[in-house]
């Protein structure tokens, strides 16, 4: 969602989101993460997936990026 590789599928998804929104009324997004996640390891390296902690903040700062860049962007 946050890297430059991948604005086509970022822009459609965000394009269905902001649809489902507004057709569903929807108030809450749950974001589900895992481990070994591959696309935090493109993200971050693979240094990040296999040390337990930086993955973790890894997810965070994903979830971050998320309601801050994307979320607010697309409820105006």
């Amino acid at each position: 969602m946050t890297g430059d590789s991948y604005n086509n599928w970022k822009q459609t998804f965000l394009d269905n989101l902001k649809i489902t929104i507004t057709n569903h009324k929807i108030h809450k997004i749950i974001v589900i993460n895992h481990r070994d996640c591959l696309m935090a390891k493109e993200m971050f390296g693979d240094e990040c997936v296999s040390n337990e902690e930086c993955e973790t903040n890894s997810h965070h700062r994903i979830n971050e990026l998320f309601k801050i860049k994307f979320l607010k962007s697309i409820l105006i």
